[in-house]
């Protein structure tokens, strides 16, 4: 019995230190004290679709949520800049392609926006940096990668090896396209090609419109290479070479502010949402059938 509620005690306490943590860092984080707001919204990490952002659910964006703060950022009448810290590898196409197009929105909406790099700003991060304004880089900054790649794993000859035997009953000779249980047809592998031809036209579409540049001097460059941010300066992939402070200075500056206030944008309310973001139950684990499925990324 004792050891019952040692364990309940011990639990307790490491939820109320979880509990302290969440309620600390809940709410924006702010410094300035000019009546002009610049807002900060952070993508970082593998960016992926749906929702999320709870305290277990570090190390990756997810488009809905990085959306919604854009649009309370296009309707909020005091935000006069967006700047966007980008510490990112890349994503998903769709789950770049959301996020830009929110940005494009902002800007529609008369907002400044600026996309500031860290370490990372590449594939689907450089899509969603391209529709800014501007581009402020490190000099070291690894940058670029515009490209598209599917990923399909053929796991034929280890079954084999193992005696498993796989049984697909199937609607169409192609509903099983990309299954690790045996290779690609040369159908198979034509239709993903055009695929990956398509989603790449679209990313390409989008850096030529978002950095001005011809489709020629895009394509000349959208092999899947990455960049340090010098070498993107010099390709007018980036427009500054800087940090976050120069990143600010250039959004004040567009936007005409003086002494802005600078916060970063909250992300999921309440402690609950804190604590397990978008958590909802699923028949189905996570990786479960989509395992079967090729993965669509941006590199």
């Amino acid at each position: 019995m004792r050891k019952i509620w040692a364990g309940l005690i011990l639990l307790a306490v490491i939820f109320s230190l979880i509990l302290v943590a969440v309620l600390a860092q809940d709410g924006p984080d702010y410094y300035g004290s000019g009546r002009d707001r610049i807002a900060v919204i952070r993508i970082e990490g593998a960016i992926i679709g749906g929702s999320g952002g709870s305290l277990f659910e570090g190390g990756m964006t997810w488009s809905e949520t990085v959306a919604a703060q854009i649009k309370s950022a296009a309707e909020d009448p005091t935000v006069d800049a967006v700047i966007f810290r980008i510490n990112s590898p890349g994503g998903t196409v769709a789950a770049g392609q959301e996020i830009a197009n929110a940005i494009d929105n902002l800007r529609a909406s008369g907002k400044i926006t600026v996309a500031s790099m860290g370490d990372t700003g590449a594939s689907a991060a450089y899509w969603i940096a391209s529709r800014c304004d501007s581009i402020v880089a490190s000099p070291t900054t690894v940058t670029g990668s515009i490209g598209v790649i599917i990923n399909t794993t053929n796991f034929a000859g280890l079954y084999e090896m193992l005696g498993i035997e796989n049984e697909v009953i199937k609607s169409g000779q192609l509903k099983d396209m990309g299954s690790p249980n045996r290779p690609l047809t040369g159908t198979e592998r034509e239709l993903f090609q055009e695929m990956v031809d398509d989603m790449f036209s679209q990313f390409v579409d989008a850096v030529q419109e978002g950095r001005n540049l011809s489709r020629d001097e895009v394509l000349s460059i959208a092999d899947g290479r990455v960049f340090t941010g010098r070498q993107a300066y010099t390709l007018g992939l980036v427009d500054r070479l800087g940090f976050f402070e120069e990143a600010v200075e250039e959004a004040t500056e567009m936007a005409g502010l003086s002494n802005p206030e600078v916060f970063e944008m909250a992300g999921p309310t309440g402690v609950f949402r804190q604590l397990f973001g978008g958590m909802s139950l699923n028949l189905v684990p996570p990786g479960g059938w989509m395992m079967i499925m090729p993965s669509f990324s941006q590199r």
